[in-house]
């Protein structure tokens, strides 16, 4: 063959290889399975039978491992999500997550990405609009499912965070402050959640087990936490209500306007000491590497 008939005859022989990897799983029968009648034939015949399987079985196996590891991966980064559903059920939106954002980089790390996203916006609903149409003995709430992933995402986002520089606060950078932008670190995520989900996902995180826990009742108002890396793994602490309003307004504010903001926002008989408490908590937060310098 010419050089041009050999790219050509490669170009095709990858096209239809990939075109067997994009057919995802079956879940006919209850099962997670490949189904080799979904290969092509053209797709099998580029494939040498073995001494023991044929070539469409070699194909299959490939293929039914190839998606295993997929799925493994999100079970991986989305320990909670993978607990609420049940492996069965979240099986289910990892295949159907892949099939619209199948993998495109090297890294198997980066095959979760977006998924929290799928969670937020894609999944579809039962006829009422309130529950996840996978699950069918004990309906999930999607607005559990969704919280479940954006916790789990935030720890995900925080563990893969690249190294940053510790912030620290100069002399010169004082007297600016009031002026200036903090920039959060990327190794700091802050949530909210409506159930005790931080505390199941600790309870269950590391655990072989994948069949589904049942979902923690209604706390009677939200609570928010910091999620945060340290040099022993990742932290999570409790933020009150001040606390995580303040970082929301240096999100979006600099310094003294969103302190001006916040003591606008408190009860007169709370000002007294607010300086003192917000002192204490930036403090903190510094440590902590809340920040990773200015924006």
């Amino acid at each position: 063959m010419t050089h041009a008939q050999t790219e050509r005859w490669l170009a095709e022989l990858q096209a239809r290889f990939s075109a067997v990897l994009r057919t995802p799983l079956s879940a006919a029968g209850g099962t997670l399975h490949t189904d080799l009648r979904s290969f092509p034939p053209a797709a099998i015949a580029d494939i040498a039978p073995g001494p023991r399987l044929g070539a469409a079985e070699r194909l299959g196996a490939y293929h039914r491992q190839y998606w295993l590891r997929l799925v493994r991966v999100l079970q991986e980064q989305y320990p909670l999500a993978l607990r609420l559903c049940g492996a069965w059920d979240f099986n289910q939106l990892a295949i159907a997550f892949l099939v619209r954002h199948p993998p495109r980089g090297v890294d198997l790390g980066d095959v979760a990405e977006g998924f929290s996203e799928f969670i937020e916006r894609e999944v579809e609903l039962a006829g009422d609009g309130e529950v996840l149409k996978f699950v069918a003995e004990e309906p999930l709430p999607l607005s559990a499912l969704r919280e479940a992933a954006r916790i789990d995402a935030a720890f995900r986002r925080v563990f893969m965070a690249p190294a940053e520089p510790r912030f620290v606060v100069s002399p010169d950078d004082a007297h600016t402050l009031p002026t200036r932008r903090l920039r959060l670190s990327r190794a700091f995520a802050r949530v909210d959640e409506h159930r005790p989900l931080l505390e199941l996902r600790a309870r269950i995180f590391g655990s072989p087990d994948s069949d589904p826990v049942a979902l923690p009742a209604l706390l009677p108002r939200r609570r928010s936490w910091s999620v945060f890396r340290t040099a022993r793994g990742i932290a999570h602490a409790a933020l009150g209500d001040e606390q995580a309003r303040l970082l929301e307004l240096l999100a979006a504010q600099p310094v003294g306007d969103a302190l001006a903001t916040l003591e606008s926002e408190c009860e007169p008989s709370a000002r007294t000491d607010l300086p003192e408490r917000i002192q204490r908590f930036l403090a903190r937060a510094v440590q902590q590497g809340f920040f990773s310098g200015f924006a």
